[in-house]
């Protein structure tokens, strides 16, 4: 495989307001999250010692994340929900934040986070 077409992508919860620190802690949860609990071992390896590529993108809300998580099992594509304790920000309430997908191909990426935008 062309070692460029690996990624990586958290998607965000558009309906929640993440202050950027918060936001910055969930995904590197997610990231990290999603590469531990990827099966083939081969490819969360080939991705370490490549480009790394990660991607950030929005969903409406946690009913997308969900639908999403669907695309990625039916791929054979590693995920990871992102639930926050609610210490800091969500008043003791745990929160689903996030999703990390991958490490997948280009054409599994696609597939999965299809009509998802880059956060701003």
């Amino acid at each position: 495989m062309e070692n460029s077409q690996l990624r990586m992508a958290v998607i965000f919860r558009a309906d929640l307001n993440l202050p950027n620190g918060k936001a910055c802690a969930q995904a590197g949860h997610a990231f990290l999250t999603a590469w531990t609990e990827c099966e083939d071992r081969e490819l969360a390896n080939e991705y370490m010692a490549n480009s790394q590529a990660k991607i950030i993108l929005v969903a409406p809300d946690l009913d997308t994340l969900h639908k999403i998580i669907e695309r990625a099992k039916k791929r054979g594509v590693s995920y990871a929900l992102i639930t926050d304790e609610g210490r800091t920000v969500f008043d003791g309430v745990p929160t689903v934040t996030c999703l990390g997908i991958g490490p997948c191909d280009k054409t599994s990426y696609n597939n999965i986070t299809r009509g998802l935008s880059l956060m701003e």
